[in-house]
């Protein structure tokens, strides 16, 4: 599945039914400051698409679920400026946090560190997910 923000990126399912991109869902990183986020529930009918999306804000210490939605082309790609997006809650309680679908994080602070990408990208058995 193409990233909704960016067709340029290819999202990856990091875990059952959640996906993350590997590049602006990743957090921040030298030259550019991008979120940890996720999405799930993802929906596509014909050219319209939505799906719970779950972003990470290290100010506040929690997670803000949001719907979004977007129109793709016919090559699966989101169409520029398509996105929108509805608040649907704050996760910020552990239960609330255990019962979420979050993106993966790291605790070294940068989105882009090595740990994220062998999250992201192997198996525990060491293969490509993609």
């Amino acid at each position: 599945m193409l990233c909704p923000l960016n067709r340029g990126h290819r999202l990856v399912e990091i875990a059952e039914g959640l996906y993350q991109c590997p590049k602006c869902g990743s957090g921040p990183r030298d030259g550019g400051r991008f979120p940890f986020w996720a999405i799930s529930c993802v929906e596509m009918v014909g050219h319209d698409a939505e799906a719970l999306a779950v972003r990470y804000d290290p100010r506040l210490d929690i997670y803000v679920s949001s719907w979004l939605q977007w129109i793709i082309d016919d090559q699966g790609a989101a169409i520029a400026g398509s996105v929108s997006q509805e608040l649907v809650e704050y996760l910020s309680t552990p239960l609330e946090k255990a019962e979420g679908y979050l993106p993966a994080i790291t605790e070294e602070g940068n989105g882009c560190s090595q740990a994220l990408s062998e999250l992201m990208y192997q198996t525990p058995l060491g293969e490509k997910l993609i």
